[in-house]
């Protein structure tokens, strides 16, 4: 199936300085055409539509800093008056001590990495949101507190505390993390909208197809999220019969970035045509694997990662991937660049990956990295430029990988284990230039830049 529909790129966006030859290997930014299954049509407008939509469209968040953001009057007021909050909602003085610390916690790697006091008070802001009084939630006020205080800890530290659980959702893992540490004020923004009216805005893909789009703004629409998908499932409870399940709050943060991506996607998992804002993505409770029995010790063969299409001539909604596995909550690099696009207003560059037979890589929205030079110059100029983490598309059989996969996976020798994708984050280098990478399965260590590209190599 070949991608052929195009939306163009802020050519006004300011691109940081080429490290050599190919700038896209060493910046993770991108000012080219995006070839792209999503939308469906040219998107040419916007390019001029995307400064007015979001204003400032730099994506590093490296600003002059004279005095730590704790210092700032307005970081400090919104300071008071959510811990004030917290207090008066948080049940347990365990919970509010530890909800303070991760908001000293924020402050002190915002400071580190250069972001500004607007973001993070535009962050309480939005935990606020959580916190306060919420009539048309779905999701009931005690469950909403325990979201809001995951929240702060993952605004805390965004790199280490995000995971997938046992679902397929490794690449919104990984993007949950880069928004949380880049942009924590716009993914928050969606998160409260989310959390307080089960509904998360983005663009309107249906308008841009018919063309209806102004200078000045792209035409956005409130999506309503599936209200089951937004219970928590058997992880998210403390049910699962695994000990790595995922949070509540990165159910709720996957089920959003996933809704996003079926939303703007035009081809169904089976690949039929079909228009933009058809599609839904949906998980269920009970099941999170198709070889995971539920609680009752019965299995089915459904993933609860599934996709529902809605005829827009009849209104009526069919379940198009029963077995939702591989397809409900996988990520394709474009799909990945698309959300970042919807959250922040920037199309970029979101992750790495090594062309193989029969695969090429779509450079405008994954960096395309064939050598151990290539990706040492590469991740050097992103820790430069200020664009990590960055997601690299790996290989479950690679070493590097497997020995994570068999520590979840007992049952299973390595001859067993599939050439399945997988994504890692790459949160940084040390000293000795070793990569420093996070598992979305909740697994941190480090690679070499030459055992990182073995692992980005299908065998």
């Amino acid at each position: 199936m070949t991608q052929t529909d195009v939306l163009s790129l802020d050519k006004t966006a300011p691109a940081p300085k080429p490290a050599e030859a190919k700038p896209e290997q060493s910046t993770g930014k991108v000012d080219l055409a995006v070839t792209s299954t999503l939308g469906g049509v040219d998107h040419k407008t916007f390019t001029d539509a995307q400064t007015a939509h979001v204003g400032d469209n730099s994506s590093a968040h490296l600003p002059d800093v004279s005095v730590p953001v704790a210092l700032d009057k307005n970081v400090i007021a919104e300071h008071a008056k959510l811990v004030s909050l917290a207090d008066s909602q948080l049940q347990t003085p365990e919970a509010k001590q530890k909800f303070k610390a991760d908001m000293n916690q924020f402050e002190q790697r915002s400071d580190q990495q250069g972001l500004t006091p607007a973001q993070i008070t535009d962050s309480y802001k939005q935990v606020e949101r959580m916190l306060g009084p919420a009539p048309d939630s779905p999701i009931p006020a005690a469950q909403r507190q325990e979201l809001a205080s995951q929240w702060m800890t993952r605004l805390g530290d965004p790199t280490d505390t995000p995971t997938q659980g046992w679902h397929d959702t490794c690449g919104w893992t990984y993007l949950e993390s880069r928004l949380l540490t880049n942009d924590p004020d716009k993914i928050s923004a969606k998160m409260a909208e989310v959390i307080t009216t089960g509904s998360v805005s983005t663009i309107d893909w249906q308008k841009v197809q018919s063309g209806d789009v102004s200078a000045n703004a792209m035409p956005t629409k409130v999506l309503k999220l599936d209200p089951g998908s937004l219970q928590p499932d058997q992880e998210a409870q403390g049910v699962s019969p695994h000990a790595d399940g995922r949070d509540y709050v990165d159910q709720i943060a996957q089920v959003m970035e996933d809704n996003i991506k079926w939303d703007a996607t035009t081809l169904t998992p089976t690949g039929e045509k079909v228009e933009p804002g058809t599609m839904q993505y949906e998980q269920c409770s009970v099941i999170e694997r198709p070889s995971d029995p539920s609680l009752d010790g019965k299995s089915a063969d459904k993933s609860c990662e599934s996709v529902a299409y809605t005829d827009p001539k009849t209104g009526k909604a069919v379940d198009i991937d029963d077995n939702g596995y591989g397809f409900g909550g996988a990520a394709t690099s474009t799909d990945l660049s698309i959300v970042n696009a919807a959250i922040t207003g920037r199309l970029e560059q979101t992750s790495l990956q090594r062309p193989s037979k029969g695969m090429k890589v779509d450079t405008n929205s994954a960096i395309s990295v064939d050598s151990v030079a290539a990706l040492k110059e590469t991740l050097s100029g992103l820790k430069q430029s200020g664009g990590l983490p960055m997601g690299a598309f790996v290989y479950a059989n690679q070493p590097g990988v497997i020995e994570d996969y068999l520590a979840r996976h007992p049952e299973k020798t390595a001859a067993q284990v599939s050439a399945a994708g997988h994504i890692l984050s790459i949160t940084g280098l040390d000293s000795d230039g070793n990569v420093e990478v996070y598992n979305p399965w909740g697994i941190k260590h480090t690679m070499t830049p030459d055992q990182l590209l073995q692992a980005m190599t299908r065998a």
